[in-house]
């Protein structure tokens, strides 16, 4: 992963702290004014994001105050009724799984697919691409759902492999599609993998700002060998989706890592539908009744056994189902329990407590479905999801590309069906631990498989799949020139209130290093001053003590001359002048 290095600009001024905090605030003001918008990518991020507060649990998905066209605010079929709870489409979000589980056969044939329009309003952003739908098996109404096509904001460097039905023992089998590297040239189709000995962290976090990546079987020289679990830096407003297998008939699918949107900024999901009267072949649908996403998260379950999310209250209530937010269940894992864990806290289970409220009513929420206009913000919301109200209309050619492109993804569909149901795993295919040729074992956990050769659908085979993936490659392309674009105009855009400021700071700097200058001098003039008068101060005293020595001997000598001229008259009377002594 590449971890974003957040850039801090500050104003080192020692001893002058209420100017340069206040140049401070004022480059950050300037900065801080910047709009964020999804879909940048982790280096953006980490220049404008990086440090703002977390995003809050309760985002609005499809909120506006402006006029709603007509065309999203009513259903459009007949007999076609928007289901208040069932499966999210996979494209939108899908746990993922270390051990390539089946899913579900279902012993009914799927109906054909269903001639789906998109509607005619997208949201009005870069880099985002209509989804069309595909049937589910809903065993709760033990009947196929038409799982509605979706807007979706495509993840970076990632294109879509639409998923299919095909036939296997006992009736038919729903094989999930899946978001490929963009640079992809081959579906690879290798032997289902041991089962995952991922048991959570082993260690203590370096610091709050790591992540827990789950460890995963990584396929290598012939051989499955363990790669353990890791702690990594997080990145704010995007979410990691961990190495996981895809299950197939032909074999486990490998989806490498990557990044992807949080789920309120990740397009427009649009509800699935069942037909009250049956669905009749050759009826046109275009879906409008959007997920409330900013309530998604508070009633989002797994399937414990085949995957796969579902959205509805009613779920809580079902022993086949467990919220996403429940670690205790190794078989799947949820991308968004390692983003919010990550982002609010391991140690606390407070965010896991306002998402269990609200799956038993003991919290209100908003409505899970709706017309665009009923979809609106929250108490709390938050301004970084703000783009997903905005849309506009499709223009003509937009409206052809999004038809070519539902007409080239069937043709995908039908085409990696097609492959996959001609190659079949060799069930002979098993997994031995692996000996060295002294007969030692190699590694802990290594398995090799005997004699197989990994199969690989390759998209030049399909016109249709090579051309979904140039395009994809293209549109990544096109995005990433718009990211680099953005962030050019971004430093154009504040490279002159920078140089003012930087400018602002110098002129500081210089002023105040003048000032300096002149208090020194002052000081140094001051001190002179008071070294000479204490010179002076030193003279005068040394002076005074010189005179008053001389007033002392003056003195002495005065009070001691008439007593020596009385000793000389007395002599003198006596007639000893001169002698001494008796």
């Amino acid at each position: 992963m590449n971890c974003p290095a957040a850039l801090r600009w500050s104003l080192p001024l020692a001893g002058v702290s209420v100017v340069s905090m206040a140049l401070a605030q004022l480059a950050f003001s300037q900065s801080s004014q910047v709009a964020i918008q999804p879909g940048e990518t982790s280096v953006l991020v980490s220049i404008k994001r990086l440090n703002q507060p977390a995003v809050d649990l309760r985002v609005a998905q499809a909120p506006t105050s402006r006029k709603v066209p007509a065309q999203l605010v009513g259903n459009q079929l007949d007999g076609a009724r928007a289901l208040e709870e069932g499966p999210v489409h996979e494209a939108f979000a899908e746990p993922v799984s270390a051990n390539a589980q089946q899913g579900e056969v279902v012993a009914q044939q799927p109906p054909q697919p269903i001639d789906e329009t998109s509607p005619e309003y997208r949201p009005d952003r870069a880099n985002i691409d209509w989804i069309p739908g595909y049937w589910a098996w809903l065993a709760e109404r033990s009947d196929f759902v038409w799982v509605s096509g979706l807007w979706r904001a495509i993840p970076p460097g990632r294109a879509w492999t639409p998923g299919h039905w095909t036939e296997v023992d006992g009736g038919h089998l729903w094989v999930s599609g899946f978001w490929s590297d963009v640079e992809d040239q081959q579906v690879q189709y290798l032997p289902y993998p041991p089962e995952s000995l991922e048991q959570g962290p082993s260690s203590a976090a370096p610091s709050d700002s790591h992540f827990w990546i789950p460890g995963c079987w990584k396929w290598e020289d012939q051989r499955y060998a363990w790669r353990p679990g890791y702690w990594s830096p997080g990145h704010q407003g995007w979410t990691w989706v961990p190495d996981h297998y895809v299950y197939t008939p032909s074999g486990a699918v490998l989806v490498s890592g990557y990044w992807d949107y949080p789920l309120q900024q990740r397009g427009w999901l649009y509800a699935p539908v069942a037909w009250t009267s049956g669905y009749k072949t050759g009826d046109a649908y275009t879906p409008s009744r959007v997920v409330n996403t900013s309530s998604l998260l508070g009633s989002l379950f797994i399937d414990n056994d085949h995957g796969h999310y579902y959205y509805g209250r009613g779920y809580a209530n079902r022993d086949r189902y467990h919220p996403w937010y429940d670690s205790g269940h190794r078989s799947y894992y949820s991308p968004f329990f390692g983003f919010y864990a990550w982002q609010y806290g391991r140690d606390s289970d407070q965010w896991k407590h306002r998402f269990d409220d609200e799956q038993h009513g003991a919290a209100a929420s908003p409505a899970l479905v709706g017309t665009v206009v009923q979809m609106q913000p929250s108490q709390d919301f938050d301004p970084r999801g703000r783009w997903n109200s905005d849309f506009r209309k499709l223009t003509d050619d937009e409206r052809r590309n999004v038809v070519d492109r539902s007409r080239k993804m069937e043709q995908f569909r039908s085409a990696r069906s097609e492959y996959e149901s001609q190659q079949r795993l060799d069930p002979n295919a098993h997994l031995t631990r692996y000996f060295d040729d002294a007969g030692h074992p190699r590694g802990a956990y290594s398995y090799v498989v005997n004699d197989y050769e990994p199969s690989a659908f390759r998209l030049k085979n399909s016109s249709a799949a090579e051309e979904l993936r140039h395009q994809a490659r293209n549109q990544h392309e096109l995005y990433r020139q718009q990211v680099d674009q953005f962030n050019a105009d971004h430093r154009n855009q504040f490279r002159q209130p920078r140089e003012e400021s930087d400018r602002l700071r110098d002129n500081f700097k210089r002023q105040v290093d003048e000032l300096h200058k002149q208090q020194l001098h002052d000081h140094n003039r001051v001190q002179d001053q008071i070294d000479q008068q204490h010179e002076m101060i030193g003279e005068m005293k040394v002076e005074q003590r010189n005179r008053i020595r001389e007033m002392q001997s003056e003195s002495h000598r005065r009070t001691a001359r008439p007593h020596e001229e009385q000793i000389e008259l007395d002599h003198e009377a006596h007639g000893s002048f001169g002698r001494r002594g008796p």
